[in-house]
This record gives structure tokens, sequence and C-alpha cells, in this order.
């Protein structure tokens, strides 16, 4: 199916701007896929990211500061 199919839109302003919603479309449909995975497992994304991070770095120490350097979605995890 093609972007235009998905949001029933026909038309673009720019070759840009289908690109740009086509990107925020496939990102926002990878997220919703994520979160289905995650949800019987009690844990979000972000959760998940962490305990990844720690994997990583077991069995070494690892700050909350440098985990947040690591993490993939920056939103604030933690407050400094």
């Amino acid at each position: 199916m093609t972007i235009e199919e998905e949001i029933k839109q026909s038309k673009f302003s720019t070759l840009q701007q289908k690109a740009i919603l086509n990107i925020l479309f496939t990102a926002n449909w990878i997220q919703n896929k994520q979160k289905e995975f995650f949800e019987p497992h009690g844990i979000t994304g972000q959760q998940y990211n962490i305990l990844r991070i720690l994997r990583g770095k077991h069995p070494n120490q690892i700050s909350a500061a440098e985990i947040k350097t690591r993490m993939l979605d920056k939103i604030l995890m933690f407050q400094d």
C-alpha cells in the first residue's frame, strides 16, 4: 500500500513533504508494533532500551547519565 492510500491524500505540495510524511507515518507504525510487542511483558520501549543498555554493560556499573547518552529515544528519562 502506498502512503497516498494509507493517509488518503492524493497530492503533496512537494516531494520533500511526501518524504517527511512517509517517514513520520513509518515511525508511528513501528512504535505501534513495538507497543504491541512489549505490552504483554508490562514494559515500554524505553524500558526495554534501558535493559538492553544494562545488559551490554554487565557486569560493569553504568551511571544514569551514561544510560541517558546511550538512549535511542532522547526524551528526558532522568532529571538532572
